[in-house]
């Protein structure tokens, strides 16, 4: 008897370490970011434990560049991928065969600038007939940073010729306006926030001026692997928009996350614009940003909105 009560223990004993085992994150997903706001539903899904409640296991993959991340996508070494949604669309117009699982971030409709061309206050510079001959400091000439650029100088009657382009990344913007080696950035938080710190920047055309509301970037995967991973891709799409609902609900609280995982300081992060957040993308806004792309060359015959996006991807 004692020995059946003692195999019994035992059995209780695996099948409670079973039972646990089976309660943990069972699916990992390697997903390659950028440590900037656009990423902060993400962060808030993890911090909260939305994503592990649902089984999942996340493998941050921290790259400067969305165009790094599509190529990892491409290459197998990212399961999911964090890039500027105009990127997205020119990589599968090229071929890649991508799929938006789900949106990040959107282009503010209020007053609250998250990016913006800025110049110096002495500059002289009011408007965009002010920059013909000038240079122009944007972080990639085929960035979403150019085409908002280029769409505020066409309103304005300039055409992107009549300016000289510099490549600049967004860490060095501040310094690039203040040292005169261009004459006005589009520069994005928490360099916006920098800059207008030091007292002697202003904002000359904030991004919403020209996209509001456009999808700035989300998070795309290779459409073979999202199709055999599909149960997985629920799992995550259910964790991550309760992570995109607190950010919407406390983002004192979104922010002190932000501060944890971009080195930004603590103050800064309190004081920074964040962008749009939203549980999905309406295609029609998002055939909008592919068509002002096609007109500033961007992108040439485009792709299928319906098909590039994700069931999950599209706002209900």
């Amino acid at each position: 008897m004692t020995r059946i009560v003692h195999f019994a223990a035992v059995l209780l004993l695996i099948l409670t370490l079973v039972s646990a085992v089976a309660g943990q994150p069972s699916s990992v997903l390697r997903i390659g970011i950028m440590p900037i706001a656009d990423t902060l539903p993400l962060y808030v899904a993890i911090y909260h434990g939305h994503l592990a409640a649902e089984g999942i296991e996340v493998r941050l993959m921290p790259l400067w560049s969305g165009a790094r991340i599509i190529e990892a996508l491409a290459g197998g070494s990212l399961d999911l991928g964090l890039s500027a949604t105009l990127s997205i669309l020119q990589a599968a117009e090229q071929g890649l065969d991508l799929v938006i699982v789900q949106a990040s971030s959107f282009v503010r409709t209020d007053a609250i600038p998250v990016s913006a061309l800025m110049v110096l206050k002495d500059s002289g510079i009011t408007s965009a007939p002010d920059l013909r001959g000038k240079i122009i400091g944007v972080n990639s000439l085929k960035s979403i940073a150019y085409l908002v650029t280029a769409e505020y100088l066409a309103r304005g009657g300039v055409r992107p010729g009549q300016v000289t382009w510099h490549e600049v990344g967004f860490p060095q913007m501040p310094a690039a306006l203040e040292q005169r080696r261009v004459h006005a950035v589009l520069v994005a938080e928490p360099f916006l926030t920098v800059l207008k710190d030091t007292d002697r920047a202003r904002i000359l055309s904030p991004a919403q001026e020209v996209m509001a509301g456009h999808s700035m970037s989300a998070y795309t995967a290779l459409r073979s692997w999202h199709a055999a991973n599909a149960r997985v891709m629920e799992a995550f799409d259910r964790g991550y928009k309760k992570g995109v609902e607190d950010c919407i609900k406390n983002s004192d609280k979104a922010r002190d996350i932000l501060a944890r995982n971009t080195n930004t300081p603590a103050g800064l992060a309190q004081k920074i614009g964040l962008h749009l957040y939203s549980r999905g993308v309406v295609p029609a806004e998002l055939a909008g940003l592919q068509e002002l792309a096609q007109r500033h060359r961007l992108l040439t015959k485009g792709v299928d909105i319906n098909r590039i996006l994700a069931p999950t991807a599209v706002l209900r």
